[in-house]
């Protein structure tokens, strides 16, 4: 049965500082944005991804 995401993943096509958690090469949210952002088609979908990560608790 193949596994289904529930939220689309984005890779980046740009080298990672080094962030792990928990063993896992991880980036910063401001860093996730953008790349998001550089991937999207349509202004609202850029809008929605940088407005979702401002108003989260980080």
């Amino acid at each position: 049965m193949p596994t289904r995401s529930v939220f689309p993943v984005h890779q980046s096509r740009r080298r990672l500082g080094i962030l792990e958690l928990s063993g896992l090469r991880c980036t910063g949210a401001a860093r996730a944005v953008v790349d998001v952002c550089l991937t999207a088609t349509h202004r609202a979908d850029v809008e929605h991804a940088v407005s979702d990560a401002l108003q989260k608790d980080w």
